[in-house]
């Protein structure tokens, strides 16, 4: 089975393991004056976490506020500088009241006198997002699907069950989609055991989601098999290069297929190409990579907006042909949301991982497959690009 790259994972928690870390200020003067206290403490309680204003004293002698609070035994401290007159406590596991102990500082590092207040979070984003949790049986292992409303930064931790009972961590998946999908693959059709926990960049664990499913069976489709078949109503231009698109280098820049038209000729309404797929089968999802680099990764003719159908007739009418996702059109997305020129480490991920696009079985085998090219990212006329497109499922006969 497939095990995800988990270096992203790493430098996603790196960053916060300062976070609500107490910093030192070193004295700028050598005084014992003591600073005022904060006066009419408000309290604005979220998710995991609690703002806390107040108002400072008039004391020019005033360097920051301390607030101290203890989580699980440890305490933990925030600071806010005196350009505030606030402090954001987050990260907080629990939805509970915690006790919190305000103290304002001055340049010497003199503490004023002790102010305390409660706050009371409500239930955090991993615990609500944990218990969104389902998983389902799938061809060739389990699809895992969870809510994000508020998109959020988590990381959704698999463990499955290996050849010998034990439960070991298959895929850690960052994400911050709203409507998160999961697919593992790879699994033989037999009752397996998969674990699904939840987790923020504060290190806090949802509860496990635990159950026992048994994947249906699929196979990878043989692209040594597929014949280029067009028909007078595809749109291929320069087709050059077809047995790319699945010759499983997907991680090859230049190892692509550019679907083109020459200079000179007209453009077309749509770029299109058929291909027999050397057997009749069900088919349960296709795989689409799409090129990683600084520069050309979501950009130029990039494929974003694409159409799978099906067909066991070489027909040229369009709609002799089967939508294999009628419920929608499969995109290639950036998971960031960053615009079309920027990219951070999660688009640099689901470039590698590949995107994966179910399909509906239920139609039934097909012969023959048409690819419809929509948009690219670059709404680019001149052409697509094409990295790798893998096809999955039952093979008839066997």
């Amino acid at each position: 089975m497939k095990l995800k790259y988990l270096i992203y994972s790493s430098v996603f928690f790196l960053l916060c393991l300062g976070c609500g870390e107490e910093k030192v200020y070193e004295a700028l003067y050598n005084s014992t004056h003591v600073p005022g206290s904060v006066a009419n403490v408000v309290v604005e309680n979220g998710p995991g976490e609690a703002t806390i204003s107040y108002d400072l004293s008039n004391d020019r002698d005033i360097a920051y506020v301390k607030g101290t609070y203890t989580v699980n035994g440890e305490e933990k401290a925030v600071i806010s500088s005196v350009s505030k007159n606030h402090l954001l406590i987050e990260g907080l596991p629990e939805a509970k009241e915690y006790p919190v102990s305000l103290v304002v500082y001055s340049n010497s590092n003199v503490a004023g006198s002790e102010v305390n207040t409660v706050i009371n979070p409500s239930e955090p984003y991993y615990k609500v997002v944990g218990r969104s949790v389902d998983v389902f049986s799938d061809f060739g292992g389990a699809l895992i699907k969870w809510d994000n409303e508020e998109r959020k930064e988590l990381l959704v931790i698999v463990s499955s069950e290996d050849s010998t009972g034990t439960m070991d961590v298959v895929d850690y998946h960052q994400t911050t989609q709203v409507k998160g999908e999961l697919l593992l693959t790879g699994y033989e059709p037999e009752e397996t055991a998969f674990s699904v926990q939840v987790r923020d960049k504060w290190s806090n664990l949802s509860d496990s989601v635990n159950v026992a499913i048994t994947p249906l069976y699929e196979e990878r489709l043989d692209g040594k098999l597929w014949t280029l078949t067009n028909l007078e109503t595809d749109y291929p231009g320069d087709v050059g290069g077809f047995e790319k698109l699945d010759d499983g280098k997907t991680r090859n820049g230049g190892d692509r297929w550019t679907v083109e038209y020459k200079t000179n000729v007209q453009i077309p309404p749509y770029y299109s190409f058929t291909f027999d797929l050397g057997v009749s089968a069900v088919i349960s999802r296709f795989h689409y990579f799409n090129r990683w680099s600084k520069s050309w990764s979501y950009n130029n003719t990039e494929t974003e907006f694409f159409e799978v159908y099906g067909s066991n007739e070489l027909s040229p009418d369009w709609d002799d042909w089967t939508d294999l996702t009628p419920d929608y059109m499969p995109q290639i997305t950036k998971r960031s949301g960053l615009p079309v020129g920027q990219n951070n480490d999660e688009d640099k991920q689901a470039a590698y991982d590949g995107y994966i696009f179910r399909c509906d079985a239920s139609l039934g085998a097909f012969r023959y497959i048409r690819v419809r090219l929509i948009d690219n990212f670059g709404h680019n006329p001149v052409g697509y690009t094409l990295t790798e497109l893998n096809f999955y499922g039952q093979v008839e006969g066997e």
